[in-house]
């Protein structure tokens, strides 16, 4: 087997290798196919992509990012020495940029053990993979109205996005960036799925994707205010969304903290089979 960076001649034969299990590596995936899909020189999505190869076949892909993100998608080779003298190679030369590490449990930690840096910080998930809507037995709560959103919904949304990211997102011990949140959050309104609940003119709940591979879509940004919880508005607006990405032929896909005991049974009866332990690692 041999790493190399990936060249343009790959792409097709790349695309087919990502949508086998497309749901572990959606991150990875979005990004390529939102640049179009055909590397040149290793570079690709603002970043430079790696394949390993066993006569000639695609086995494995590593990204890093201009910003230090790694998307590892092999299986570690413990028996291969060739690899593990490249990913050291490689790791070491980049560890002063290496912001995080995302993907399966596995594989993240094969990165890591790759490395000198230590890790700063880490969250384990679940990844969850759905077949679609499943409608609640009371219906839809008639006092909710579930809209789609748009970039000029983004002002009565933020203080809901804004909450949802400081309790789900932000990192203990780090400070929350206003701005940074509020382009990364107009960029979600433009790019993504997006639905929100109006309850009595205001917006209580939203769900959405934040990242859309070649045949699956991962939805975050999951969130009802705390005072309205249990009253099966999460479900209503997922619900809502889980339907238009059935209607586009795709399936759903999210990753869930594994502390969050009121999300998982959310998703557990919205039909999400949990597919196993995912990692996301922190330097900075």
């Amino acid at each position: 087997m041999k790493w190399s960076p990936a060249g343009r001649s790959s792409g097709k034969q790349l695309i087919r290798w990502l949508e086998n299990n497309e749901w572990k590596h959606i991150p990875l995936s979005s990004r390529i196919k939102d640049s179009g899909g055909h590397p040149a020189f290793g570079k690709i999505a603002c970043g430079r992509l790696w394949t390993r190869k066993d006569s000639g076949r695609i086995t494995g892909v590593l990204y890093i990012s201009r910003y230090g993100v790694v998307l590892p998608v092999f299986d570690r080779n413990e028996n291969d020495a060739d690899e593990t003298q490249f990913l050291k190679k490689l790791l070491v030369s980049r560890e002063n940029d290496l912001f995080s590490v995302i993907g399966m449990e596995e594989r993240v930690l094969n990165i890591e053990n790759h490395t000198r840096k230590p890790v700063s910080d880490y969250v384990n998930y679940r990844i969850l993979v759905g077949s679609g809507p499943v409608p609640s037995e009371q219906g839809e709560p008639p006092e909710l109205s579930i809209q789609p959103a748009e970039l000029s919904d983004f002002d009565m949304l933020w203080k809901l996005e804004k909450a949802y990211q400081i309790e789900e997102v932000l990192r203990n011990g780090h400070k929350f960036d206003e701005r940074s949140s509020r382009l990364h959050f107009q960029n979600t309104l433009k790019k993504q799925i997006v639905y929100y609940a109006l309850l009595g003119g205001r917006a209580v709940a939203k769900a959405g994707t934040n990242a859309r591979g070649y045949l699956y879509d991962q939805i975050g940004g999951v969130f009802v205010i705390p005072e309205l919880r249990g009253y099966g508005f999460g479900t209503a607006v997922m619900n809502r969304l889980l339907s238009t990405i059935a209607e586009a032929d795709r399936r759903p896909c999210l990753f869930v903290k594994k502390s969050n005991l009121p999300a998982l049974k959310l998703y557990k009866n919205l039909a999400f089979r949990d597919m196993g332990a995912f990692r996301i690692s922190y330097y900075h």
